[in-house]
């Protein structure tokens, strides 16, 4: 049976409320994201029907910004939805810069809002001992770093 979301159902993107929390948690433990919320995270749901298909997050850590957690529902995917949220966090970061760590397949996809593949020498020192850390975990994925530079002529 066919996902509804191909019979031509509305997605809605929108930044998470307090009373959405727990079920942003839920949706990630679901998923076995372990990376979790914090506070002063930005957080994007993807809504069908009022239910959670999708969710991604900028985490702000140690002076810079962070895309993370971008999942979608195994039903919902391939329709669409991670674009419309990586289009809604090209807007909320608007000129500001922004690195990422996404599976090496998925580099094409981020670098639809300008994200580019960086020599990890380049990121902070926790985003490379991030990346190592996932590299080590032998889960035969590949991971890359990448960053969002500001708009030209932007401080």
């Amino acid at each position: 049976m066919l996902p509804e979301l191909l019979l031509g159902m509305p997605v809605e993107i929108r930044h998470v409320t307090a009373e959405d929390m727990p079920r942003a948690r839920r949706f990630y433990a679901d998923r076995q994201y372990g990376g979790g919320i914090c506070p002063a995270d930005s957080v994007l749901l993807a809504e069908h029907e009022g239910k959670l298909v999708g969710i991604v997050r900028l985490a702000p850590e140690e002076g810079t910004v962070v895309l993370r957690g971008m999942q979608i529902h195994p039903a919902f995917r391939r329709q669409g939805i991670g674009m419309r949220l990586l289009a809604e966090i090209a807007r909320t970061l608007g000129t500001q810069s922004c690195y990422c760590i996404p599976y090496a397949y998925l580099a094409n996809f981020y670098r639809r809002i300008e994200f580019v593949g960086i020599d990890p020498a380049e990121a902070p020192f926790f985003l490379r001992s991030r990346l190592a850390g996932y590299q080590q975990r032998g889960d035969g994925k590949e991971y890359l770093l990448m960053r969002r530079k500001k708009s030209p002529g932007v401080p």
